[in-house]
């Protein structure tokens, strides 16, 4: 008789355990699935004011007739020149 309750003692501690493992894994679920809501509400936000940004661009401007270069692009055909010069 004392054998099985020394059993069930230990199995009740394994299975407190378990449980306390399941709800720190909870939390931790919840936690993320939080910051992951946040960071979706955040990029909609800067959807919606890029949105914004874009609808007050004039139809025809001339600015976006002219290609623009990224800087990487500058320097790359300045080290280009340089090297065709030697």
């Amino acid at each position: 008789m004392r054998r099985e309750l020394a059993l069930l003692r230990i199995e009740l501690e394994q299975l407190r355990a378990r449980e306390d493992e399941a709800r720190k894994t909870e939390q931790f679920l919840f936690a993320h699935l939080d910051r992951v809501i946040d960071s979706r509400d955040r990029w909609q936000r800067e959807a919606e004011r890029l949105s914004a940004l874009v609808a007050d661009i004039p139809e025809h401007d001339e600015t976006l007739d002219k290609p623009q270069r990224p800087l990487v692009w500058w320097r790359n055909t300045r080290w280009l020149a340089s090297r065709d010069d030697k």
